[in-house]
C-alpha cells in the first residue's frame, strides 16, 4: 500500500504553493527574489486566504502536511508542532513582530483561538533561523502579514456552522490625507461540544478581535507604519482526567500588540529599518466563575537594521533590544512578584545571488543576555542554492545548516507552584538554567519537469536538541538535561492541468519522522509525534469558482500520560468558494466528513494507593487521552465586498 501511495505522489502534487511575484521578507528579514532564497518558504497569499478562509492560526498551520496540530478543547489550547518538534521551537511573529507569550511556562507562542482577522498573508520559513531572527526560531518561522487593501473598500462577512459556530467580520480600508488606514474587527462565538467523554457539558468558546494599520509615506524614499492588534478569547475547558465530567473551568487571554515602524533609504542602495514594539499578554483561570489565576507578562522591542545593497548583493546589520516582565497571581498563595529580564542581541548577515544559478547567505547573532547564569552567545547559520540542471527539467539544490537557542522563561528563572507532596508553596524557577541549544541541517532537491507542470521535491532535515529546560519532580525544580535528535524525510509533488478556463492541481506530501529522546545515550520515542504523516488532494478552480479536497493522515504516536500509542486515523476536508458577483462571494467548509470517531476504555487498575480509574486504550480520532475531538462539521460564509 506504502508503495502504490509513493508512486500516486510521483505522479501527482504537493501542498507548496505557487511563489507569488512579490518579494518575501521572512527569510533573512530583507526583501528578497523569491527564485533566490536559499531557504525552504511556503507562502500562503491573499489569494489562497480568500479560498480557505481561515478562522485561527491553528487551522492555517492544520492544512499545512509538515505541522501537526493537536487541539485540547474545541477551539481550545493546542500543541503545534513542526515536523515534530515542540511548539516553544516555533517562532510566530506578526508583521515581523515576535508573539512570544511572556506568560508561558515554555517560551513559545500560546495563544488559544489566535484569529486571523486582519492578515492576509503569511510565509513559512524552515531550519534554523536564531542568527536572524532570535530566541524560538529553532526550526521554523511564521510570519503572519497584514498588508494594507490595493483599493479602498468595505468588507463584511458572515459565518455559521457545527456546534453552534458563528462569526463576524468587518474591514474598512481607504485612503486620507496620503495616509492609507484599515480597521477590522471581528467578533466570534461557539456553544463547542463536550471535551470530556462523560457528561452532557458543551466546552465553548467566544470572543473578539480588533486590529488597526497605517502607512504613510513622508517622501519617495522614506514611510511610516503603525500597527495595533486586540484580541480577547474566553474558552470552557474540563480539566484533563479520565472522569473529569463537566469541570466548570474557563481561561481567558488577553493580548495587545502594537508597532510602530520607520523604513527609507538614506542614500543609494542604503536602507534603514527602527522598529518600536509593545506585547502583552493576560492569562486569567477561573473555576465556577470565581478566579483562581492569572498571569501577566509584557515585552518591549526595539529593532534596528541597515541593509546596503550592492549589485546581486546585500550586507545586513542590526541589532534587537528586549526588555520583559512576568508575574502571576494566585488564590493558593503561591505568587510570583514582578520578575524582569533584559536581552541585548546584535546581527549582521551577508545575502547574495551570484547569478540566476548561485546563491549564498550567512548571517551570525551575539547574544548578550542580562541573566544571572546565561553568558555571552553566538549562533549563525548559511545557506546556498545551486541549480544544477536546467534541461531536460530543472533541478534545483538546497542545502541550509543553522544553529539557535530558546531563552528560559522568567517563571523557568522566578516560579513557584504546590509541592506535590506537602501541598506547600515550593520556588520551581531555576536561576542558573541555561538556554537550550539547538542545530539544524536541511537539504532540498527541487525538481520541475515539462515546463512548470510537475512538480517533485525531496526535503530532509536533521535537528539535534540539547540543555532542555525539564521540570525535576524529585528537587522540584526546573534543570537543563535533556537531548533530542529528530529526522524528518519528505517527498512532495504537484502535478498542473488547465483545461480550458479552469486550472486543476493534483497534490500531494508524504512526511517520516523519527524523534527520539537520546538523553545519557537512550534512544525513547518522543511522545506526540506521528510516525508518518500525509495529504493528497484536488484543487480546481476557475476565475469565480475554487474547490479543494484532500485527505490527511496522522501515523502511530505515544501519548504522554497515560502511556499509550494511539492509532493513525484519516480526515477528509473538503471547501468550496464561490463569487457570485464582483461584490458576493460565498465559501463553504467541511471538516472530518467521513465522520472519524474518538473512542476510549477506561478500567480499573492498581495506582499505587488503591484502585483507580485509568485510560487504558483509544482508537479513531485521537489527539490526546481524554480530549474528545470534533465529529463532522460545517461552516458556510458569506462575503460582501463594497468599493468606494
Amino acid at each position: 500500500m506504502r508503495v502504490v501511495f509513493l508512486f500516486i505522489l510521483f505522479l501527482s502534487a504537493t501542498l507548496s504553493s505557487a511563489f507569488p511575484e512579490e518579494y518575501l521578507i521572512t527569510a533573512n528579514r530583507i526583501k528578497e527574489d523569491p527564485e533566490e532564497v536559499t531557504a525552504d518558504v511556503t507562502v500562503i497569499d491573499e489569494e489562497e486566504f480568500n479560498e480557505k478562509a481561515f478562522n485561527d492560526l491553528d487551522a492555517l498551520l492544520s492544512s499545512l502536511p509538515f505541522f501537526t496540530v493537536a487541539e485540547y478543547g474545541p477551539w481550545g489550547v493546542s500543541s503545534v508542532r513542526l515536523g515534530g518538534s515542540a511548539s516553544k521551537n516555533l517562532l510566530v511573529l506578526l508583521d515581523g513582530v515576535p508573539l512570544t507569550n511572556t506568560t508561558g511556562i515554555d517560551r513559545g507562542f500560546s495563544l488559544p483561538n489566535f484569529s486571523l482577522a486582519g492578515v492576509s498573508r503569511a510565509e513559512i520559513v524552515r531550519g534554523g533561523n536564531s542568527a536572524v531572527y532570535g530566541s524560538n526560531a529553532v526550526t521554523g518561522v511564521v510570519n503572519l502579514m497584514t498588508e494594507p487593501a490595493a483599493d479602498p473598500a468595505l468588507t463584511l462577512s458572515l459565518a455559521g456552522g457545527s456546534y453552534g459556530l458563528f462569526s463576524g467580520k468587518t474591514s474598512l480600508s481607504h485612503t486620507f490625507l496620503n495616509t492609507a488606514a484599515t480597521l477590522t474587527a471581528e467578533v466570534m462565538t461557539a456553544e463547542g461540544y463536550n471535551l470530556s467523554p462523560e457528561g452532557p457539558e458543551k466546552d465553548g468558546a467566544r470572543g473578539y478581535t480588533f486590529t488597526a494599520s497605517l502607512e504613510r509615506p513622508l517622501s519617495p524614499d522614506f514611510s511610516l507604519t503603525g500597527r495595533a492588534h486586540y484580541m480577547n478569547s474566553s474558552l470552557d475547558y474540563d480539566s484533563w482526567t479520565h472522569q473529569a465530567s463537566d469541570a466548570p473551568l474557563t481561561e481567558e487571554n488577553r493580548n495587545f500588540l502594537a508597532m510602530a515602524r520607520g523604513e527609507g533609504e538614506i542614500f543609494h542602495g542604503h536602507r534603514s529599518l527602527l522598529t518600536l514594539s509593545y506585547n502583552r499578554t493576560d492569562r486569567i483561570y477561573k473555576d465556577a466563575e470565581v478566579e483562581t489565576d492569572r498571569y501577566r507578562g509584557s515585552s518591549l522591542r526595539v529593532s534596528l537594521q541597515d541593509d546596503i545593497s550592492a549589485g546581486r548583493a546585500v550586507w545586513s546589520l542590526g541589532g534587537d533590544l528586549t526588555y520583559e516582565e512576568a508575574r502571576q497571581n494566585t488564590s493558593y498563595d503561591y505568587d510570583m512578584e514582578k520578575e524582569t529580564m533584559a536581552l541585548s542581541e546584535i546581527y549582521t548577515g551577508l545575502f547574495s545571488s551570484f547569478s540566476e544559478n548561485l546563491s549564498f547567505d550567512a548571517a551570525a547573532r551575539i547574544l548578550l543576555p542580562h541573566t544571572e547564569s546565561s553568558d555571552t552567545a553566538l549562533v549563525y547559520k548559511a545557506g546556498a542554492r545551486w541549480n544544477l540542471l536546467k534541461a531536460p527539467w530543472e533541478t534545483q539544490l538546497y542545502v541550509n545548516y543553522g544553529t539557535s537557542y530558546n531563552l528560559p522563561t522568567l517563571f523557568q528563572l522566578y516560579g513557584t507552584a504546590i509541592d506535590w507532596m506537602t501541598s506547600d508553596p515550593v520556588t520551581v524557577g531555576n536561576r542558573d538554567l541555561k538556554p537550550e541549544k539547538g542545530t539544524n541541517l536541511n537539504i532540498r532537491m527541487a525538481n520541475k519537469l515539462f515546463g512548470g507542470r510537475a512538480m517533485i521535491d525531496f526535503f530532509w532535515s536533521r535537528e539535534f536538541f540539547e540543555d532542555y529546560i525539564t521540570m525535576d519532580y524529585a528537587a522540584n525544580r526546573y534543570i537543563n538535561n535533556k537531548r533530542a535528535r529528530i529526522d524528518n524525510f519528505e517527498i512532495r509533488s504537484s502535478l498542473f492541468f488547465h483545461p480550458g478556463a479552469w486550472r486543476l492541481r493534483l497534490y500531494g506530501h508524504y512526511l517520516i519522522t523519527t524523534a527520539r529522546d537520546i538523553t545519557g545515550g537512550a534512544q525513547a520515542k518522543i511522545p506526540m509525534v506521528p510516525e508518518n504523516s500525509s495529504q493528497i488532494g484536488l484543487h480546481l478552480s476557475s476565475s469565480r469558482i475554487a474547490a479543494d479536497i484532500s485527505l490527511n493522515t496522522t501515523g502511530e504516536r505515544l501519548s504522554g500520560y497515560p502511556i499509550l500509542t494511539m492509532p493513525p486515523y484519516s480526515l477528509v476536508s473538503a471547501s468550496l468558494t464561490w463569487d457570485l458577483s464582483e461584490t458576493i462571494s460565498l465559501n463553504l467548509k467541511g471538516d472530518n466528513l467521513t465522520g472519524e470517531d474518538y473512542h476510549q476504555t477506561v478500567e480499573m487498575v492498581d495506582a499505587g494507593f488503591g484502585p483507580a480509574p485509568m485510560i487504558t486504550e483509544v482508537s479513531g480520532y485521537v489527539h490526546y487521552p481524554g480530549y474528545r475531538t470534533p465529529e463532522r462539521s460545517f461552516e458556510l460564509r458569506v462575503t460582501y465586498r463594497l468599493p468606494l
